[in-house]
């Protein structure tokens, strides 16, 4: 915490705040990279499946 109010102090307020969403908004950008690739994942598995039921139906 004091470091924080040190980071203020020195730099100003609203860089410390640019610095504090940047890493908000890297953080969550991993996040949903990690959703996205399991749903195309399972969207491949779906369509994998349709695909094989439809050679069937054949």
């Amino acid at each position: 915490m004091t470091e924080l109010i040190q980071a203020v102090s020195t730099c100003g307020f609203p860089i410390v705040m640019c610095f504090c969403l940047l890493y908000y908004i890297i953080s969550r950008s991993d996040k949903t990279t990690t959703a996205l690739e399991q749903n195309t994942l399972a969207l491949q598995s779906i369509q994998l499946l349709l695909q094989q039921k439809e050679d069937d139906e054949l």
